[in-house]
């Protein structure tokens, strides 16, 4: 088994409010609908949710992603990330601060890794994990415009 891991760390404006960024943003349906390949999911007892994404095939190599996540609102960041105990063969951990912009709309300062155990061998980590890698941060990039995107369309 080989752990890919990426991350990003960006700073994007929204004509979103901020009460209503923090609450989308707190919201696992909303985080959901972000998501390109999702199969399936199912409310967990400590009010997270298991997600199963479709299966994928890269190189003959068959990766049947699974993640269990758990959400968090201070008011000031929304969190997520793995409850204890999750099992699942992908971790993500995020937190997205939420300020009011200086000419209205929401900053978000969007924090966000992410880990996945591929059925390879640990020797293939030098030669896919730069190409895996920029894939899953590409991923995670692609998540955060979705997420701007359907902010704005919120805004004023």
């Amino acid at each position: 088994m080989a752990t890919f891991r990426a991350q990003i760390d960006e700073t994007v404006h929204t004509s979103c409010p901020p009460e209503l960024a923090l609450a989308r943003l707190a919201d696992p349906a909303f985080w959901v609908s972000l998501q390109d390949r999702v199969q399936s999911t199912a409310p967990r007892a400590d009010g997270g949710l298991d997600v199963v994404l479709v299966p994928q095939a890269h190189g003959g190599v068959g990766f049947h992603p699974r993640l269990s996540l758990r959400w968090s609102s201070d008011g000031a960041a929304v969190r997520w990330g793995p409850p204890a105990g999750s099992d699942g063969n992908v971790q993500i951990e995020a937190e997205v601060r939420v300020s009011p912009g200086a000419r209205g709309g929401t900053v978000l300062r969007w924090q966000e890794r992410t880990s996945a155990d591929l059925p390879l061998p640990r020797l293939a980590l030098p030669v896919l994990g730069p190409v895996v890698e920029r894939m899953m941060a590409a991923g995670l990039r692609a998540t955060l415009a979705k997420a701007r995107e359907r902010l704005d369309a919120l805004g004023g």
